[in-house]
């Protein structure tokens, strides 16, 4: 009798433990694919100009970027580089461009990377060497929201108005899905930041869409366009 007592209680507690790791694996599985839940459309034009916008009121907004690989792209950074294209806007321009409170839609047109015959050192912000090496045929990015207050702080309060998305393969002269980030955007980001950075280049891809992905080197230079729409523009027309 004590034998079946206690195999009883010892199935007991171990589908106790089991039904706890499930409840929070799927807690986690839940908060971790909230972004991914966001509205993703695909515009139907991709010229990387104000042309892929409605053209009802204020054009798009369309920020070619040209960073050296490993560096990200953060506004009111220019400062930082010693050989700059300008592709970095100041904290007071991008709080132009950015400033929103219901409408904050974005997509990044992938560009061909530059030859080295035509790469100057001014070409890309950030790149203070150039070498030879093959052209990517495709891009993935990580663009994050934040709170213009929180630029370079991780506290708490930060995390919680720090928003990042991964956008995925882009191959060159296409664009990526517009991603509408309107539904997530909180009274807390009342001076919204955008940053791209986690840039990385696809090689070698065979018919079935098989590449080798790699961090864009130093030596580099990564090439997007990045279009936005918010309250003061046009929208993308789909």
């Amino acid at each position: 009798m004590k034998n079946g007592f206690f195999i009883i209680l010892s199935f007991a507690f171990l589908y106790g433990c089991f039904h706890k790791t499930a409840s929070v694996k799927s807690e986690r599985s839940v908060a971790s694919d909230s972004l991914h839940r966001l509205d993703q459309t695909q515009a139907k034009y991709c010229t990387g100009t104000t042309n892929d916008g409605e053209n009802e009121s204020f054009p798009l907004y369309n920020l070619r970027i040209r960073m050296a690989g490993g560096q990200q792209w953060v506004p009111g950074s220019r400062d930082l580089y010693t050989h700059s294209a300008h592709s970095v806007p100041s904290l007071k321009e991008s709080q132009t461009i950015f400033q929103t409170s219901q409408t904050l839609k974005m997509r990044i047109k992938a560009n061909t990377q530059p030859s080295l015959s035509s790469r100057t050192l001014g070409t890309c912000d950030g790149i203070t060497k150039l070498e030879k090496s093959p052209s990517y045929e495709a891009l993935s990015a990580r663009l994050t929201i934040t709170d213009r207050e929180c630029l370079g702080k991780n506290t708490i309060p930060c995390q919680k108005k720090t928003i990042s998305y991964k956008v995925p393969k882009i191959n060159v002269d296409t664009c990526s899905s517009v991603i509408d980030f309107s539904t997530i955007l909180t009274d807390s980001i009342k001076d919204p930041v955008v940053k791209v950075d986690k840039v990385h280049g696809f090689y070698g891809c065979d018919d079935f869409d098989n590449c080798e992905v790699k961090k864009l080197a130093s030596t580099q230079c990564w090439d997007i366009v990045l279009q936005v729409a918010t309250d003061s523009t046009d929208d993308f027309i789909f």
